[in-house]
C-alpha cells in the first residue's frame, strides 16, 4: 500500500510580513467597506432585532446574539442567552417562543423554517420555504452547539445536550442528546 502522505515545508510569515497585510489591508478600503457591511448586519440583526424581539425582564442576551425576523420571537423573563446563538424565526409567520428561566449555551441554533425540495425541475434556492413554529417550555437548558429545528416542541424542565439535532418534540423533562436527538433519561 502506497503512503499518501506528503511533506511540505511551510515558512511561516512574520510579524512584520502580517503588519504589512494588514495595514494593506487597512488602507486598500476593503477593510473599511467589509466593516461598514458588517457594522449594518449587526445592526439589523442584533440591535434591531432587540428592540422588536418581546424579551422578558432579567433576561440576559450576549451581544453577539443574531435575532432574524426579531418581531416573530419572544424570550421569557431571566433567562440567559450566550454567545453566538443564532434565532431565525420563520420566513413568513412562524414564531419562536421561549419560556421563562431558559438557558442557551453558546453557538445555539433555533430555526423556525426549512428550504422546500419538493420537485427537482426548480432549484432549491428557488423553491417555497416551510414555516413552523418552535416552543421551548420553562426552564430549559440548551447545550453548547445544539441545533432546534422548525415544528419542535421542548418540554418544561428539559436538557438538550451539547451539539444535539433537535427535530422532534422533546416530552417534559427529557434529557436528549445525539444527531437526531433521542430521549437519553428523564430527570428526577
Amino acid at each position: 500500500m502506497k503512503d499518501k502522505t506528503v511533506r511540505v515545508h511551510y515558512n511561516h510569515p512574520t510579524k512584520g510580513n502580517y503588519l504589512k497585510k494588514l495595514l494593506w489591508l487597512f488602507f486598500s478600503g476593503r477593510m473599511l467597506k467589509d466593516l461598514l457591511n458588517l457594522l449594518a448586519y449587526y445592526s439589523v440583526n442584533h440591535s434591531l432585532g432587540m428592540i422588536q424581539a418581546k424579551i422578558g425582564k432579567g433576561s440576559k442576551i450576549h451581544a453577539t446574539v443574531i435575532l432574524r425576523q426579531p418581531s416573530n420571537i419572544t424570550i421569557g423573563e431571566n433567562c440567559i442567552i450566550s454567545h453566538n446563538n443564532v434565532f431565525q424565526a420563520g420566513k413568513g409567520t412562524a414564531k419562536i417562543v421561549i419560556g421563562n428561566n431558559v438557558l442557551s449555551a453558546a453557538n445555539v441554533m433555533i430555526i423556525a423554517f426549512n428550504h422546500g425540495f419538493y420537485t427537482r425541475d426548480i432549484p432549491i434556492t428557488m423553491q417555497d420555504y416551510e414555516d413552523a413554529d418552535v416552543v421551548i417550555g420553562d426552564d430549559v437548558w440548551i447545550g453548547c452547539g445544539s441545533v432546534i429545528l422548525a415544528g419542535v416542541t421542548v418540554g418544561k424542565g428539559s436538557i438538550i445536550a451539547a451539539g444535539a439535532v433537535v427535530n422532534k418534540d422533546v416530552p417534559e423533562y427529557a434529557i436528549v442528546g445525539g444527531v437526531p436527538a433521542k430521549v437519553l433519561k428523564y430527570r428526577d
